[in-house]
């Protein structure tokens, strides 16, 4: 939840690599597989059950970023 939260209060400041948490030279394939990692991560259908609005809504931000 933490890591959430640290990555949403810096989302508007990190570019695509940022987010994807992978360095500027990374390949095609670094780069493929950091998105999937990181797409499968902050999915905002596995924080669909938690009660707090606000997380999820953090998430989905995250997620629409990743995208």
């Amino acid at each position: 939840m933490l890591e959430v939260d640290a990555l949403a209060a810096t989302l508007d400041q990190l570019d695509y690599f940022g987010v994807l948490k992978i360095p500027q030279s990374a390949s095609p394939a670094e780069i493929k597989a950091a998105y999937y990692r990181e797409s499968r991560a902050y999915h905002p259908d596995r924080y669909a059950a938690l009660p707090s609005a606000e997380f999820r809504e953090l998430v989905g931000r995250i997620y629409r970023r990743i995208n």
